[in-house]
């Protein structure tokens, strides 16, 4: 064999071990997924199984049907899979699993003898759910998206929800209040939503926030993230602004609500960055 023939070789072995790298950092994030996905499903069972059914029952079932229809497209084409679409459902239905179970408000609708076990449960929930939160993973989407980047003298979504992270696990004093958190999520939030209509390849009239959700969804979103998902985001944004986000510069809150509302938007912000499609946003 000619040196030319060992160096063809040479360059299939070194673009197979590429490929190969590829192939198993792939499958290190579709086990991650799975297993969440199994996961949040046991933790979920586990606290209906001790008290059901929720006030959003139906929204429920909306989520996780359209993770199943998901994951079964995953399942039926794993040589096509698309992992961000797998986040986007599973976090999405993780954001209304976490909000159907608060444990202040189940424990009053349960008898005292039932609390510990369904304290329990709640707790095996959100630990998978806090798993799934990872700020600095979001904040990689934000910059995917172009998200740091911010016209001159403004903040970019990126650096407002790295600030409300920031204020969130520093340590909390008279100059940081939950607004300084709370508020910059929010801030963060408007900013890819009003991108995100900027570059619709098709502009269209978006009257109110859940017309400006459904008008992303369905001109952005993958071809694989199920229509029900996106009424989903419509309904988890309107939650974010009326319950959580807007009304938190009047309200004093605990750690613990703190950490939710800032875990929902959170939720919120990584199922709806996955869920959209790079190719179909327009410069």
């Amino acid at each position: 064999m000619d040196d030319e023939a060992y160096e063809e070789l040479d360059r299939q072995l070194t673009d197979a071990e590429a490929k190969g790298k590829q192939l198993t950092a792939k499958g290190r994030e579709l086990t991650k997924a799975g297993q969440f996905i199994t996961d949040l499903s046991q933790a979920t069972k586990g606290v209906i199984e001790v008290h059901r059914p929720p006030t959003n029952v139906e929204l429920l079932i909306n989520d996780w049907s359209a993770t199943n229809e998901v994951v079964d497209h995953a399942l039926a084409s794993l040589g096509k899979v698309e992992l961000s679409s797998i986040t986007s459902a599973s976090g999405t239905a993780a954001y209304t699993s976490s909000d159907s179970y608060q444990t202040t408000i189940v424990l009053g609708a349960v008898p005292a003898y039932a609390r510990p076990i369904v304290i329990e449960r709640i707790n095996a929930l959100n630990e998978v759910i806090g798993r799934s939160v990872e700020a600095a993973e979001v904040a990689d989407l934000l910059r995917k998206f172009g998200f740091d980047q911010a016209p001159r003298g403004k903040a970019s979504a990126f650096e407002l929800f790295n600030t409300a992270h920031s204020a969130f696990e520093g340590p909390v004093t008279e100059d940081n209040p939950v607004s300084t958190s709370l508020i910059p999520i929010r801030s963060a939030l408007n900013v890819v939503i009003a991108e995100l209509l900027r570059r619709r390849p098709k502009q269209e009239p978006a009257k109110n926030e859940w017309a400006k959700i459904q008008s992303i969804g369905r001109q952005l979103k993958s071809e694989s993230v199920p229509n029900k998902i996106v009424d989903t985001w419509a309904y988890q944004w309107g939650q974010l602004l009326d319950r959580y986000l807007s009304p938190a510069k009047d309200q004093s809150l605990d750690r613990s609500e703190w950490q939710h509302r800032l875990q929902q938007a959170t939720l919120f912000l990584k199922s709806l960055l996955n869920g959209i499609d790079p190719t179909k946003l327009r410069p």
